[in-house]
Formats: C-alpha cells, structure tokens, sequence
C-alpha cells in the first residue's frame, strides 16, 4: 500500500512538472545544469511582482517575508536599498548529485568560479526547480521550492500539493512544501483546504491548518469556521482549526463562535484551545464567560484552572478575581485565582492576597498567597506579611 501511494505521489509532481515545462524546448536547462557534474552552476530568470533584494544577501517578498543574512527590517535604508531584479540561483553538484540550493533577488551579480547559464525562462526554470524538490532529499529539496514559488508567472500548486501528500519524504519537506502553497500565484488557498480536511493524515491536516490560520484569505477564514463545528473531524484537527481561528485576525463574531460551540467539544485540546482562542480576543464578554467556565464544576479541574490564567489574561481586574477566589470552592482552583492575583497586580489584587494571607485558610493556599505577594511593595504589604509570620 505504501509503495502504491508513492508512485502515485511520484506521477502527480511529474505530470505537474511536466505540465510547467511544455515551454522548456525539451528540459534545456537540466541537460545545462548536468554538464557541470562537479561544480557551481548560476542562472537566472525574471521573479514575482514585489520581490526584491539586494542581489547577494537578503530578499524581500510581496508578504513583507525577509530572507537571507545580515537582515535589520527595521533600517529604513534597508528597506530602501531593496531592488527589484531577476532572481539568481547558484547551484553546487558533486557527482551530477545537487548538494546545495541558494537563491539572490536584486541587482544581477555572479559568482565567482561558477558557470553561469545567464537568463531562462522563468516557467522552465520554477519547473526544474520543482523537479529538484521531488527528488532531492534534505536541503536542497526545500531550498528548491522558493525560487520555484517567486519565479514570474509560475504556477507551482499542483506540484506542491503532490509533495506534500507524499508520505514517502520527510516531514520536514512536506510542511515547506505546505508553507509554500500557501504563497502560490496560481491560488495555493483551495488546495491547502483540502489538504486540511484530510482525515486519513492527521499531521497533514493539522500542518494544513496552521497554515491556513495565518492566510488573510477569506476562503481560509470560512474554512476554519466550517471546521470548528464539524463533529466528524479527529480531535487534532479541530483543536488545530479553533486555534487557529483565535490568530491575530480573530474577531469578536469568531471569539462568539467559539463560546457558542464550546460545549458541543469532547476533547480536551479542543477545549483548551477554545479557552486560549478567546482569551486572544479579549473584552469584557469574554472574560465573564473564561471566568463562568471557571466556576462550572463539571469542568475537568484542568480546563478549570486553564480558564481562570486565561482570564486574567483577558483582562479580568483584580476584583473580579477576588470575587472568583470566594465563588470557586476547591484548593486547585482557588489556588489558581491566588497566581492570577499576583499576576494582575491592582490594589485590589493586593488587599485580597493580604486577606488570604491573614485568614484562616487552608495553610497551603496562605503559602501561595504570601508568595505571590511577593510580587508587590510597600508599607502595608510588609506590616501584612510581619504579622502573618509572627503568627504561631
């Protein structure tokens, strides 16, 4: 079976890449590349609109991607210096065997001692490239697959689909492969959906996901959405759709979703990931429903626990925690509003640790509250803190 799923992985990239090459006057670059059997070998093709670089060190991508050495994204001249020009890649081989991959965007340069093959379509050449990441291994597979991906006018998304569905590569190879997909001109958005419903692959789906979760696409949004109420998803893959819908481009309409769904969630990562996708999100709202699953008591005490961190958080004041510390009845719980005390820091926060302090408590919870008192200064907090230890 595994042999059977290869060959079909293997034919997909080739039909794909057979399919970018129909303008490469019958695979002239790779008869180019292979004459040089040990050595360097350059050539260079027109990049994607919004590339750029400085030709040597550094390149820029239309997503404000950065890559290379000697990077300060922060130095406006920098960013000034960054120039739009052909993309280059300087090929090692030894033994006609690739072992080394590097790409340059900007002003045309050359290295020194490599044969250079100058300008080539970039069709022909995002179509080695992507041949080159079929059947590499390591590296140069995935180095291949930039260049491959920010070639002019390349439509690489078949091929990456098949590399990523390939069970036979590294995992290391399939997620660049996924990464890439979602960058591809020739819409990588739909492919990566299905890769993310993907039942029999559960790594493959969640590496889907979690792409997915950072694409501004509409599509991706509507994708997670769909998948926070799918019962039929594994586990994995929910808790990696509620996690991601809770990203920087959460929503106060996604963070209701979330409340909505949570008690139709039977696992536990889902559930925990439900928890932290709306803390992200903040707001009042928010926090009084972290703070009501917190006090839910056929809540596994985990989730509880998790509930009351993530709310402070949220934005939950110090005395709404104090209000929590006398709502929730067990040490583990009460425990945790003690830490979340120390973490919010108010006034409030303080008078209420200096309560428990002082307080007929559990001796375990009079502990942690003098240690997270630890965390505040002042006269009264000394006084408070004198008189608890010349306690008997």
């Amino acid at each position: 079976m595994r042999q059977a799923t290869t060959s079909v992985a293997a034919g997909a990239i080739a039909l794909a890449v057979a399919a970018g090459t129909a303008c490469a006057q019958g695979g002239t670059l790779e008869r180019r590349i292979a004459s040089v059997p040990t050595g360097l070998v350059e050539f260079n093709f027109a990049s994607s609109e919004d590339t750029c670089g400085d030709g040597l060190r550094w390149m820029r991508t239309s997503d404000d991607s950065w890559y290379g050495s000697s990077i300060n994204t922060s130095d406006p001249a920098m960013r000034s210096q960054c120039a739009r020009g052909p993309l280059r890649v300087l090929v090692t081989t030894e033994d006609r065997e690739i072992v080394r991959l590097e790409s340059f965007v900007g002003p045309l340069q050359h290295a020194d001692g490599a044969t250079n093959l100058g300008a080539v379509p970039a069709r022909e050449a995002s179509a080695w490239l992507l041949g080159v990441a079929a059947r590499a291994d390591g590296r140069p597979a995935r180095d291949a697959l930039m260049p491959a991906v920010l070639a002019d006018s390349s439509r690489p998304s078949a091929a990456l689909l098949a590399l990523a569905r390939d069970i036979d590569r590294s995992r290391e190879t399939r997620r660049s492969a996924i990464r890439w997909l979602a960058r591809a001109p020739d819409d990588g958005v739909a492919p990566l959906t299905q890769l993310a419903g993907d039942r029999d692959d559960t790594w493959l789906g969640r590496e889907a996901t979690r792409v997915l979760a950072r694409s501004g696409d509409p599509r991706a949004r509507a994708f997670l959405r769909s998948a926070v109420n799918d019962k039929q998803l594994p586990e994995e893959l929910r808790a990696a759709a509620i996690a991601g819908l809770g990203g920087d481009m959460a929503t106060g309409a996604d963070a209701k979703l979330l409340r909505d769904s949570y008690r139709t969630l039977t696992g536990q990562k889902s559930k925990d990931a439900a928890l932290a996708a709306v803390s992200a999100v903040g707001g009042s709202v928010n926090v009084q429903w972290l703070m009501a699953v917190a006090r839910e008591r056929d809540e596994p005490p985990a989730l509880r626990r998790r509930a009351i961190t993530l709310a402070e958080r949220a934005g939950a004041t110090g005395s709404q925690l104090a209000a929590l510390y006398d709502a929730v009845d067990d040490t583990d719980a009460r425990g945790a509003v003690i830490t979340a005390l120390g973490q919010e820091g108010s006034r409030p926060a303080r008078d209420k640790l200096i309560a428990i302090a002082q307080s007929t408590e559990l001796a375990p919870l009079r502990r942690r509250a003098i240690t997270a008192l630890d965390r505040f200064d002042g006269v009264e907090v000394r006084e408070a803190l004198s008189g608890v230890a010349a306690r008997p």
